[in-house]
């Protein structure tokens, strides 16, 4: 059924939408079309026959795609969750691709008109299964405490909306393009392209990279060092391209000869990347360096933290004591409060406050401290600003930054500041940054870090439930991509700090009370150059321009298609195409 020659003449079509015509009626120059596509068509055959016992392996057990679909929702609930499993991360995704392309030539290609229905439910199954893995690995998402049934819903529609995008832009590409131009070279790349582009590009520029499957795989130190070359998406489409590649391997079935040649610049090139990132993860150290000049400087650095403590009580005078302590008597030289460690209700109660600041740090003995407070202005009828302000060593305040990007549902009373990313020069400390933690989930935004040369970003931070170590390893990513040292400070969650390449120097589960501050010695280390922060962020911009192209391939219309400007997108579909072509009417 799946040869042209046994379709309907109404459906006889070839990839590029031109109708094919019957035996002598074609003029000289079809015949000689038909004549190449019947030598392609016999090499497919010598290649099919190698595969027909895979095939009907796959066709005689019928169970095996469903089984497969739901696995692969069972691996995404322990691979890409709040405790994630890297090698099950790229099982969720092959067993995706796999089940979805099997069902999908069962189902969809040789059903005719009843495929198109047989493609909604498909994908209403892979959009269920996915929906649930998702909603099982982050239940605990905007849990405060335990979960609830309100935060297991509120979970499961941020899956929905999650998935839905990723189904219907990623996954309905991959089968439209498939279905089209199976034998394309660029093939195995369309669903890595659109997969990317759906996590980083729309799912990601408006709810961060928390979810993002890049934030799954940083166990692997190669990829962390990815990317300060790309940035996350480079870690997502190379997973994703390795995970389908495999995919199609196992299922067989036409054009599996090609895809060996595929999977071997696809292997080769994952060599070459791990190759750079090894270069990456040596800069600073090459060529051979003497040991002397990886010494450098160390600075205490202590983070306080508090809860929205309130003017009066007992946690706001533990707050200023520790922090008394800390510059005064321990004399470190930066001082750090988690996130909205104070609260204030009045432009006079925040002018008071910070006043109180200045004066603490203008007296301490070194004369080189600086002082980091974070709190919460909440005025009567308006919504809150979340503030961070930076008290430099004279006094005088360095910076006061309103968080740009509060959390979703969580700050859903709290103003956006302006996104632009506060910096402050230091002879000693070099160029410091600051933003708050959401904040650090948006690459996009933390790209300033590193078009502005930061060598120190601080990072006050509060975090709940379960969500505390992805969160620490999402955002230790941002110092990777930036070529920068992070000192993080956060209640309820993990504080540390992460050296340029990614090492984590410290990491320790801190709560809330003020009277117990954490001291880490950060070594004031240069910023180390980063491809990404010099134009390797347009990676995924190009990715995202790649998946456009691929959905106006699929889109065009057949005369559109043979537009000289156009034709050459389709790599000569008359040749590829062959006998073995699943193109039908949509």
């Amino acid at each position: 059924l799946m040869h042209e020659g046994a379709l309907p003449r109404k459906q006889r079509r070839r990839m590029d939408g031109t109708p094919m015509l019957n035996g002598n009626a074609a003029g000289t120059a079809q015949g000689e079309d038909d004549a190449a596509n019947d030598v392609d068509a016999s090499s497919a055959d010598d290649v099919n026959i190698e595969e027909k016992g895979t095939d009907e392996w796959w066709e005689k057990n019928e169970w095996s795609h469903w089984c497969i679909l739901a696995l692969s929702g069972l691996a995404g609930a322990f691979g890409n969750s709040l405790e994630p499993i890297s090698a099950l991360v790229v099982v969720n995704l092959f067993l995706l691709v796999l089940g979805f392309d099997i069902a999908s030539e069962r189902y969809v290609y040789r059903r005719g008109v009843r495929g198109n229905r047989r493609l909604f439910l498909l994908m209403a199954v892979v959009f269920g299964t996915q929906a649930l893995g998702w909603t099982v690995g982050f239940q605990s998402l905007f849990a405060e405490h335990e979960p609830t049934i309100v935060t297991f819903l509120l979970t499961c529609v941020i899956a929905s909306v999650m998935v839905l995008l990723i189904s219907a832009y990623a996954i309905l590409l991959h089968f439209l393009f498939t279905e089209q131009l199976p034998n394309h070279p660029l093939q195995p790349f369309v669903f890595p392209t659109a997969f990317t582009t759906a996590h980083h590009s729309i799912y990601g520029a408006y709810l961060s990279t928390y979810g993002s499957v890049s934030n799954g795989m940083l166990d692997l130190q190669p990829l962390r060092h990815l990317a300060s070359i790309t940035g996350s998406s480079g870690i997502t489409f190379i997973v994703t391209l390795i995970a389908v590649t495999v995919a199609q391997h196992v299922k067989g079935g036409r054009g599996h000869a090609s895809r060996r040649v595929k999977a071997s610049y696809v292997l080769g090139s994952y060599v070459i990347l791990t190759i750079i990132t090894g270069f990456m993860a040596q800069s600073g150290r090459l060529y051979q360096q003497r040991v002397e000049t990886q010494k450098f400087e160390m600075v205490n650095a202590s983070c306080v933290f508090g809860m929205e403590e309130k003017k009066g009580t007992e946690g706001w005078q533990q707050l200023w004591d520790t922090t008394r302590v800390r510059l005064h008597t321990a004399q470190d030289t930066i001082v750090l409060w988690s996130e909205t460690a104070a609260v204030v209700h009045t432009d006079e109660e925040e002018a008071s406050m910070l006043q109180q600041a200045k004066e603490l740090v203008a007296s301490a003995p070194a004369k080189q401290s600086f002082l980091g407070v974070t709190y919460s202005l909440r005025k009567v009828g308006e919504e809150a600003d979340n503030v961070f302000a930076l008290i430099a060593p004279d006094g005088q305040l360095a910076w006061k930054y309103i968080k740009s990007h509060p959390v979703p549902f969580v700050e859903a009373g709290v103003r956006a500041g302006p996104s632009v990313l506060p910096t402050y020069d230091d002879e000693r400390l070099g160029r410091m940054g600051g933003a708050i933690c959401f904040d650090l989930d948006y690459d996009n935004f933390l790209l300033q870090a590193g078009m502005k040369g930061v060598s120190l970003l601080l990072q006050p931070s509060w975090t709940w439930s379960a969500i505390y170590a992805r969160h620490f390893d999402g955002n230790a990513l941002r110092a990777v991509e930036n070529g920068a040292t992070l000192l993080r400070c956060s209640s309820d969650g993990e504080s540390g700090v992460v050296s340029p390449h990614g090492l984590v120097l410290h990491r320790e589960v801190t709560l809330h009370d003020p009277s117990i501050p954490v001291v880490f010695s950060v070594p004031l280390a240069p910023r180390v150059w980063t491809p990404y922060a010099h134009g390797g962020y347009i990676f995924q911009y190009l990715v995202t321009a790649a998946s456009v192209i691929a959905w106006l391939m699929v889109l065009l219309p057949s005369s559109a298609r043979r537009l000289p400007v156009i034709k050459f997108l389709y790599c000569n579909p008359q040749s590829l195409a062959g006998h073995n072509s699943r193109a039908r009417p949509l």
